[in-house]
């Protein structure tokens, strides 16, 4: 693929207004006439699946373009005055006026038109193969009058012009790249994309809400093709029986590039490479309206404890979208490099920990073989980097297995084949730890409980795992009472689990030795007393109960003035996190101050502590054995 980039010196230089202007609305009328001609190929393709009277009619069209107003003063003069037919105007009536009919600035060749015109106005910045495909689309469309009265015509110069706007587009991105005049372009397309997906799930509204129509199935595939979306629909494993589904999956599902989230996404991505803010500002405006529409959208077709969930994950986008271009225009004077917007986090250095962690295992009697499994390698988060690991095994094993388990957390398995009394693994480790702090927002919790649900993103999927319940964190009623009083109706989610947390501290008595690790959660929660990890398992079998999302965190704790530490337990300090959708996780420790933050040392997560035990595993011979636990954290100094 060739590129052709402006130089250097050009690309801190602002397009002329009238130029960008152009680029832009070049990009939106080529993607609203490749919009238009796939949905009305997906009406035809559903007027052959549909049996006659179970078609919506033909005003969908119009009600796609909102010119259902328009189109009656404009066709009933030319029935010499009469009202419409009861039925609806006819395909006769409709589709040369979305097709054709210039006086109509919806339809299809007067989108063709002002993608000329556009291209003409950017003509000296446009390389000759955009200018070209522009020519031959247009070309295209002078056939539209012959074409548009006899249907299998009709549907030949759809499938042309198709293949035209789709090669428009493409000589486009290999030509433009990234440089200010594809920026603009790009804009231009993923915001239309993203208009039209809110406006074809409004046309179609009346059929989705249809929850007992046989044909629901066709119509729901029909949206899907209108957006070039069923193939990505099927293969993501997501049911046209679900009502809910395609509403889902075009306005959220990332991997999907037509759907409003990861259009919002792409002007970010293109939006960041532009030297001057102000120029960007009738598209945020006009992402501003998608996004309105969009959230219009979901409150009407999806139910009430679902639209809110819609709503803080497009908005999440769009606010960063805002975000980044919040700065006034460049003084008089200024240089381009000087107004690049700069993020606004303060500068906050990292606390740099080191953990030196030391089992011992001491057998009776020698043993002949053992294989162990170890979670003693901290795993890189958002807020804690790595620095330096080493692991040390006394006797050296014969052999030693590097593996990341199935939650993604470092595990080395390692075999001793010769006898031996004594079996020593040391890990010494530090990290970079920086502050954490809770999301200013999260929706109700009830929403991320239907969201976890419904939701195909990638990062729903995954934290779904954590829903049910596991054998040292199982769900129960008894829980889901007990945490009820920190989760009433409609309370953000992130509020409601820092009050569970804080009540668990409050609740429940720090008393070393009262518990095993083998010690039920039931027997925890009935004695009121137990450690670190029991808090952990407790906080997490609450949430599992709400039908949340919440898993066990393994790692250590920096002790402070006033922080209860078993010296005992040390080696495997516990808390919980759970799922905050647009925001991620968050961590709580329910037996130090809530929030963890920059004396957490995380070393893995998983269902309870079942999966992520620093040390465990199987020993031939050895009789009864003694383990002796050894543990330093302690913060280095620069």
């Amino acid at each position: 693929m060739t590129t052709t980039a402006l130089p250097a010196h050009r690309l801190e230089q602002p397009l002329l207004a009238r130029i960008a202007d152009a680029l832009y609305w070049l990009g939106r009328y080529l993607a609203r006439a490749e919009g238009t001609v796939r949905v009305v190929q997906a009406y035809h393709d559903a007027l052959f699946d549909l049996p006659v009277g179970a078609e919506l009619g033909w005003t969908v069209l119009l009600r796609l373009s909102g010119t259902e107003e328009l189109f009656r003063d404009r066709y009933q003069p030319l029935l010499g005055g009469e009202q419409l037919p009861d039925a609806g105007p006819g395909e006769d009536q409709v589709l040369p006026f979305c097709l054709l009919d210039l006086s109509n600035p919806s339809a299809l060749r007067s989108s063709l038109r002002a993608v000329r015109a556009n291209a003409r106005t950017a003509a000296a910045l446009l390389p000759m193969e955009v200018a070209a495909a522009v020519h031959d689309l247009w070309q295209i469309a002078q056939d539209g009058p012959v074409a548009v009265p006899d249907r299998a015509r009709r549907l030949a110069w759809l499938g042309d012009l198709l293949v035209a706007t789709a090669a428009v587009g493409r000589v486009a991105e290999e030509t433009l790249g990234r440089d200010q005049p594809g920026v603009f372009l790009g804009l231009g397309r993923a915001l239309e994309r993203a208009d039209l997906t809110c406006r074809v799930l409004e046309a179609w509204a009346p059929a989705l809400e249809r929850t007992a129509d046989p044909f629901a199935a066709i119509h729901r595939a029909t949206v899907l093709r209108a957006l070039h979306a069923e193939a990505a629909f099927r293969r993501g494993g997501w049911r046209l029986q679900d009502p809910l589904a395609v509403p889902l999956f075009v306005l959220l599902e990332e991997a999907f590039p037509g759907s409003v989230r990861s259009e919002l996404g792409t002007c970010l991505t293109l939006l960041e490479a532009l030297p001057f803010p102000c120029r960007a500002t009738a598209a945020l405006l006009q992402a501003g309206t998608v996004l309105d529409d969009a959230v219009s959208t979901a409150e009407a077709l999806l139910p009430s404890v679902v639209a809110p969930a819609v709503r803080t994950a497009l908005t999440g986008v769009h606010g960063q979208l805002t975000q980044l271009w919040e700065l006034p225009a460049s003084p008089s004077g200024t240089s381009a490099t000087a107004s690049r917007p700069r993020a606004r986090r303060v500068p906050v250095g990292p606390r740099r920990l080191r953990v030196l962690h030391r089992s011992r295992y001491r057998y009776e009697e020698p043993a002949s073989a053992s294989t162990t499994e170890a979670h003693l390698r901290p795993r890189a988060t958002p807020r804690q980097r790595l620095v330096a690991h080493q692991l040390t095994i006394d006797p050296p094993p014969a052999t030693t297995t590097p593996l990341l388990d199935p939650f993604g957390n470092h595990l080395v398995v390692f075999s001793v084949d010769e006898p031996h009394r004594t079996l020593e693994v040391s890990a010494s480790s530090t990290v970079e730890l920086l502050p954490s702090a809770p999301p200013a927002s999260s929706p109700p919790w009830e929403t991320v409980r239907h969201l976890l649900q419904l939701d195909r993103h990638a990062a729903v999927l995954e934290a779904r795992r954590f829903v049910p319940g596991s054998r040292k964190a199982p769900a129960s009623p008894t829980l889901a009472a007990y945490a009820a009083e920190s989760f009433p109706p409609g309370r953000p989610l992130h509020e409601a689990t820092l009050d569970l947390a804080c009540r668990i501290r409050e609740d429940f008595a720090y008393l070393p030795g009262s518990t095993t690790v083998s010690t039920p959660v039931e027997e925890v929660f009935d004695a009121r007393r137990g450690v670190c990890q029991d808090f952990a398992h407790l906080a997490v079998a609450c949430l599992r109960s709400l039908g949340l999302a919440a898993r066990y965190v393994s790692g250590y704790l920096l002790p402070t003035a006033g922080t209860p530490v078993d010296p005992r337990a040390q080696a495997s300090h516990a808390w919980f996190a759970v799922f905050v959708p647009g925001a991620g996780w968050l961590d709580l420790d329910p037996t130090n101050e809530p929030l963890v933050s920059d004396h957490h040392v995380t070393l893995a997560w998983g269902r309870d502590y079942d999966d992520v035990a620093p040390l465990r595993g199987t020993v031939r011979g050895g009789g009864t054995q003694r383990l002796e636990v050894e543990v330093l954290v302690e913060l280095v100094d620069d």
